[in-house]
C-alpha cells in the first residue's frame, strides 16, 4: 500500500467538481497532457493504494483504489470523467471544510508520498488512521464465563457486521457481563479456554480470529488492534467533563486552522446538530468566553450557561458529546443502559442518533438495555435477546 496525493484536473486549480465526480462515477483518472504524470498513474498506482484528492492546498477526499487500470481510449473534455486512464475508487472520508487543516503540498498533479517524515505523508497517514483503521465484531463464542456456557452470538446480517447491536434481557440475564467480557477479552485469554471473537479489520478488509491459541502463538498485533479499538462508554460523565471536551474542541479548531473564535462557534453548532439534532434538545451551543465559560441559547434566543441546562439536557450532553466531538472512528463502542435519566421521548430517538454516528464514523455500537422504548425503536436485525435455557 502506498500513499499518494492527486489533483483531478491538472490544468484548473479552481475546478470544483471533484466531489461530483467521485459520487457519480467512483473514478479517478489521468489524461495525456503530462507523460510523466500519466506513466505514474498507469504503472505505479495499485489496488489498495490510498490517495488524497486535493484542489491545490484544499483537501477534498481520502480515497482507496479498488479497481484495475481502465483505458477509455477517449478524451472527451465535455464529460465529467474526461480522462482517458481510469481507476475505480472507494471514498473513505470527505474533508470537513474549514474544520480541516490545509494540505501542506499543493503542487503536483500526481505525487507519491514515500518520506514518512514529510508533512504530506504524515497528513495522509493521520487522516487514514482516523478513517480507515478500526474493527467491527462479527461473532463471539464464550466457553465458560459467569452465566455464559457454550454461548454463541452472531453480530452480522447478510454477512456484514451490524453498525448497531441492542442486547436486551431481564435483570440478571448478563447484559452488562457480556459488555465487560468483550472489553476485557484479551486479559482473560488462557490456554484451557476455547472462547474466541471474530472481527473485521477495516484497514486490511480481512477477518481476524482472536483466541487463546492464536494469542499464545504470537498474535500480539491482533490483540493490540482489538484492545486499541474497543471502548467502554461510562454510564455517566459529569458536566465538567463536557466543559473540557467543548473547550478543547473549540481550541483545536481555532488554533489548528487559524480562524476566528466566532467562526468556530458555527462549526461546533453544526457538528453537534449533525448528531444530536434528531433529539430536538431545544438548545444549541452559543459561545465560549475568555474565562472558558460555555453558553447555550434556546429557540427564543435566550442565552444561559451550560450549568443552567435542564437535567435531561445535561444527561444527553454528558453521555454523548465526549465521543461525538472526540474524532472517534473505527471503534467498537460498548454502552450500558443509555436510557438512564433520559425522558421516554428521547429514549425513543436515541438509537437513531447512535446509528447515524456509527455509520458516519465507521463504528459499531453495542448497547445493553432493558428500555422498552429503545428496544421498540430497534430494527429487527439489530436485536439480540438474552434468555436462560433449561439449565439456567
Amino acid at each position: 500500500m502506498t500513499y499518494w496525493h492527486m489533483q483531478l484536473h491538472p490544468n484548473d486549480t479552481e475546478w470544483e467538481r471533484e466531489k461530483e465526480l467521485l459520487e457519480k462515477t467512483g473514478l479517478i483518472g489521468s489524461g495525456l497532457s503530462n507523460e510523466t504524470q500519466t506513466n505514474l498513474f498507469i504503472s505505479e498506482i495499485k489496488i489498495d493504494d490510498i490517495v488524497l484528492i486535493k484542489r491545490g492546498k484544499i483537501p477534498v477526499a481520502l480515497i482507496k483504489v479498488v479497481g484495475d487500470l481502465e483505458d477509455a481510449k477517449e478524451n472527451n473534455l465535455n464529460n465529467l470523467d474526461w480522462f482517458r486512464y481510469r481507476r475505480k475508487v472507494k471514498v473513505l472520508d470527505w474533508a470537513k471544510g474549514s474544520n480541516q487543516l490545509e494540505f501542506p503540498s499543493p503542487r503536483g498533479t500526481i505525487t507519491k508520498a514515500i518520506d514518512k517524515k514529510s508533512q504530506s505523508y504524515q497528513y495522509i497517514d493521520n487522516w487514514y488512521e482516523r478513517t480507515g483503521a478500526g474493527i467491527q465484531l462479527r461473532h463471539i463464542y464464550i466457553e465458560n464465563y459467569k452465566m455464559f456456557k457454550e454461548f454463541n452470538i452472531s453480530l452480522i446480517n447478510d454477512n456484514k457486521p451490524l453498525p448497531i447491536i441492542v442486547i436486551a434481557g431481564i435483570n440478571g440475564s448478563g447484559k452488562t457481563s457480556l459488555l465487560e467480557y468483550i472489553k476485557n477479552f484479551t486479559k482473560s485469554l488462557n490456554e484451557k479456554d476455547s472462547s474466541y471473537i471474530k472481527f473485521k479489520d477495516s484497514r486490511k478488509d480481512s477477518i481476524e480470529t482472536l483466541n487463546s491459541a492464536y494469542h499464545s502463538l504470537g498474535g500480539k498485533p491482533v490483540a493490540e488492534l482489538f484492545q486499541k479499538n474497543v471502548m467502554y462508554a461510562p454510564l455517566w460523565k459529569e458536566i465538567d467533563d463536557v466543559k473540557k471536551v467543548l473547550v478543547k474542541y473549540q481550541q483545536d479548531i481555532m488554533y489548528k486552522n487559524d480562524i476566528k473564535p466566532s467562526e468556530t462557534y458555527q462549526i461546533i453548532v453544526d457538528n453537534i446538530h449533525q448528531f444530536l439534532g434528531e433529539l430536538d434538545l431545544d438548545v444549541e451551543f452559543d459561545s465560549l468566553d475568555e474565562n472558558e465559560q460555555i453558553y447555550f441559547r434556546n429557540k427564543s434566543g435566550k442565552r444561559f450557561s451550560i450549568d443552567e441546562l435542564s437535567s435531561g439536557q445535561k444527561t444527553v450532553l454528558s453521555k454523548m458529546l465526549s465521543f461525538f466531538l472526540g474524532d472517534v472512528k473505527g471503534k467498537v463502542i460498548l454502552i450500558d443502559e443509555p436510557e438512564l435519566s433520559l425522558h421516554p421521548s428521547w429514549q425513543n430517538k436515541i438509537l437513531k442518533v447512535y446509528e447515524n454516528f456509527a455509520k458516519t464514523n465507521n463504528c459499531q455500537i453495542i448497547i445493553a438495555t432493558h428500555s422498552p422504548h429503545i428496544i421498540g425503536s430497534a430494527k429487527n436485525e439489530y436485536l439480540r435477546v438474552l434468555t436462560f435455557n433449561d439449565d439456567n
